[in-house]
């Protein structure tokens, strides 16, 4: 219940109101995912990779373990699911978290602004082999999926990050002005991208006209694969920080992300919908569940 009641809980009630709003006032969003996207998630990324710099290893380690997820979700579902289309939605669902604008708040609650370095590589790593691999084996459209890779500002904001960060250089640093500019966006963040989310969730057009499909992806987005997580950080006895963050960043629910790329292969996006609406609610209680777990590691 403590858990509940300090990481949980909170980012629920947050992104109430932004739900609220949401659906009092009707409209397009996507100028607000814009802003989002390239000025808070970047400032995120920016600030927290400086302070605390991942170790070079730290990427290999996380494209190494997030590649069995994708690859045992990609076999598994082959031999389990005969419908192309049902098994394409399963593996989607099941590889694309929410681990940015859930993960983030989540992990800071949870474990510390110290760890979330560790989120932001594991959500970079994991979109980047999700719009490569994963699109790949989903579709057969690599060039497609390197394409949308580009237009993501994280890139932008990484890559300087992790050019001052192994220089010992943290936006600390920079002159007072941006310092200060810099600190205000850090600090607005968070609430900014949970009240976004909030928002987002009732663009979502989820029909449970497939239940069946919506049920068995949840469970294996919730459930299945954070204990492949569990014991592939367990098998491989790696650090605490690390364990605790693989782990929890991947008991996330469904990304929001995945409505879109299902629309654009033709995958059935109303059910798709449906994945991302019910996971991210059931999410509050398996959350609680894995992050208790991840406090034993």
């Amino acid at each position: 219940m403590e858990i509940f009641m300090k990481s949980i809980l909170p980012i629920f009630v947050v992104s109430g109101f932004g739900y609220i709003v949401g659906k009092i006032f009707k409209g397009d969003v996507s100028l607000f995912s814009k802003v989002i996207m390239w000025i808070f998630s970047s400032v995120i990324i920016f600030t927290f990779v400086t302070e605390n710099t991942p170790k070079p290893f730290d990427f290999l380690k996380t494209a190494l373990l997030f590649l069995i997820i994708i690859f045992y979700n990609f076999v598994i579902f082959r031999v389990l699911i005969k419908d192309p289309t049902s098994r394409s939605i399963h593996f989607l669902t099941s590889i694309f978290g929410n681990t940015g604008y859930l993960g983030y708040p989540v992990i800071m609650l949870s474990f510390g602004e110290r760890t979330l370095s560790l989120a932001v590589l594991y959500t970079v790593v994991s979109t980047i082999l999700v719009s490569t691999v994963g699109i790949a084996l989903l579709s057969e459209k690599l060039k497609d999926g390197i394409k949308s890779l580009l237009k993501l500002p994280f890139l932008y904001s990484l890559i300087p990050a992790l050019i001052l960060g192994y220089l010992g250089v943290s936006w600390k640093d920079f002159p007072e002005p941006f310092s200060t500019s810099i600190s205000m966006l850090k600090e607005a963040a968070i609430p900014v991208i949970l009240v976004f989310m909030g928002v987002n969730m009732t663009r979502i057009n989820a029909k449970m006209e497939d239940l069946k499909t919506i049920l068995t992806s949840s469970i294996h987005r919730l459930l299945i694969v954070p204990l492949l997580a569990f014991f592939i950080v367990f098998i491989f006895k790696l650090d605490s920080p690390f364990s605790k963050i693989f782990l929890v960043e991947s008991a996330m629910p469904s990304a929001v992300n995945c409505v879109i790329i299902a629309s654009e292969l033709r995958k059935k996006p109303e059910v798709v919908s449906g994945i991302v609406a019910f996971t991210t609610l059931l999410s509050a209680l398996t959350l609680t569940i894995w992050i208790y777990i991840a406090n034993l590691l």
